[in-house]
């Protein structure tokens, strides 16, 4: 059977493409306009080669972003200065940075504005709701982000090792996956939190009430960190139980469903308990961010 090619991007286009991601880099064969690749691996092969045709490409060397045309580089900005990164330390958010960096180089926006922009955008819940935003509680720590796939939770549970906390609570509820990949996500979430906190699944689709997370429980029994496992009712009463529950230098994930709802629970209630122990600050309506 003759397969039919779609072009992704047009000849006069840009594609920025993730070298790191081999069902991602492939992709190139489908841009008809120019390929920019970006890695957090200065010696990734497939840029190599394409830095030795000519190509363009945003990599991390030296703790750097680098700009490369060919033999040709340009150092963007330290990355700790990066803000969405948070002190270089987040790797999904690396790669996002570099993304970001790469698209604006292909519009032709000035390096001094793409380096302003991403000194300044942090990611927080105002500019990015529900995109791996960080938040404290006193001396514990809040992250609300919304990956509900297996390959979005493995670049989660990356990025919490970049956080020095001990103990991991996630609050989390199945999303309509196939039977494999929610078993996958189980076993993800078991290898990277200490205690999961599930909130029921209703109307997936073709699935009856609560199937999805009896296949991620399947998951969580294979995991080797995991060693708690609670069932609630809802989104917010989940979120309210890990709140309330979570211990000092603990990290709490959030993966929420319905992101302005939770983010309109958990932000008074940070709020509160910060305003509780020190009376003196009255502003801080929004929460705390790390």
């Amino acid at each position: 059977m003759k397969r039919t090619v779609v072009e992704a991007v047009a000849r006069q286009g840009a594609g920025v493409i993730n070298a790191d991601d081999p069902l991602v880099a492939v992709m190139a064969e489908y841009c008809s306009g120019e390929v920019i690749y970006f890695t957090r691996r200065q010696d990734n092969p497939v840029v190599r080669t394409h830095l030795a045709k000519g190509g363009r490409a945003v990599f991390v060397r030296d703790s750097k972003i680098i700009l490369a045309c060919g033999a040709e580089e340009e150092s963007l900005m330290p990355l700790v200065q990066a803000a969405l990164t948070r002190g270089g330390r987040v790797g999904l958010q690396i790669e996002n940075t570099l993304a970001a960096a790469a698209a604006a180089w292909a519009l032709g926006i000035p390096l001094d504005t793409i380096r302003a922009a991403l000194a300044t955008f942090s990611g927080d819940a105002n500019q990015a709701p529900g995109r791996f935003n960080v938040l404290t509680n006193g001396d514990a720590t809040v992250i609300i982000d919304y990956a509900h796939n297996p390959s979005a939770l493995s670049a989660l549970v990356e990025a919490l090792d970049g956080f020095p906390h001990q103990r991991r609570t996630l609050v989390f509820s199945g999303f309509n996956r196939t039977d494999a990949e929610m078993v996958t996500i189980g076993t993800t979430l078991a290898n990277g939190f200490d205690r999961v906190i599930l909130y029921e699944d209703r109307g997936n689709h073709d699935r009856q009430d609560g199937e999805l997370n009896a296949l991620i429980r399947r998951g969580l029994s294979v995991g080797s960190r995991v060693s708690e496992v609670i069932d609630t009712v809802g989104e917010i009463q989940a979120i309210a139980t890990a709140l309330e529950s979570q211990q000092p230098g603990e990290l709490l994930v959030i993966g929420t469903e319905a992101i302005e709802d939770s983010l309109a629970f958990v932000q008074p209630f940070l709020a509160a308990r910060a305003t509780a122990k020190h009376p003196d600050l009255i502003d801080i309506s929004r929460g705390t961010p790390e």
